[in-house]
């Protein structure tokens, strides 16, 4: 249990800087504008930016060209929707979460472990405590989404590193996107 605690702190630290999150009163918008980036950016994009996002030694001139696409069309999609300059920041931050998790998930599903499995171990969703992992995952945390998945059926003791980093960015992604979902106005 220890080594499947390290292997998701260590690795996960790094996207959670990478993606800010803070918590907020829950707050809606349209699904509409909610998927317009992803829709802007096409059915590439969540592999690019997840690739990126979960990648030790990324290419600075990539990352970057990444991440300008991603503020285009963020903020293309936040000015038609009314949005202010806040809220584009957390329309940003949404919108990485959100493209990130996107890829992660289909990513962990490799490895044989449901999504759901670790959003409800994590207690991540609508209406959810979306405890914020900007400084890591605690370890109780950690603890809980290994027995959760251990009960799903995998085998988390087999479980390669990179399979514990990809659930880390995972979760790290998917906390960022509802801290930054709650910070938008309906």
């Amino acid at each position: 249990m220890k080594v499947h605690t390290m292997r998701l702190q260590t690795l996960s630290v790094g996207l959670c800087a990478a993606v800010l999150a803070m918590s907020a009163p829950a707050a809606a918008r349209s699904d509409d504008v909610l998927a317009c980036t992803s829709m802007a950016l096409g059915n590439d994009f969540p592999a690019q930016i997840g690739a990126l996002m979960t990648r030790d030694n990324a290419d600075s001139t990539q990352t970057d060209r990444v991440f300008e696409q991603l503020a285009k069309a963020s903020d293309a999609c936040g000015q038609r929707a009314g949005m202010d300059a806040e809220e584009l920041n957390a329309f940003f931050d949404y919108n990485m979460g959100r493209i990130a998790r996107e890829w992660m998930a289909v990513q962990i599903e490799t490895y044989g472990i449901s999504p759901v499995v670790v959003d409800n171990a994590a207690d991540l969703g609508p209406g959810l405590t979306n405890p914020s992992m900007e400084a890591g995952v605690p370890d109780t945390l950690i603890e809980t989404i290994v027995a959760a998945v251990a009960e799903s059926g995998v085998d988390t003791d087999a479980m390669s590193s990179e399979g514990w980093a990809m659930v880390g960015s995972y979760l790290a992604a998917t906390s960022a996107m509802w801290n930054a979902h709650a910070k938008l106005k309906p």
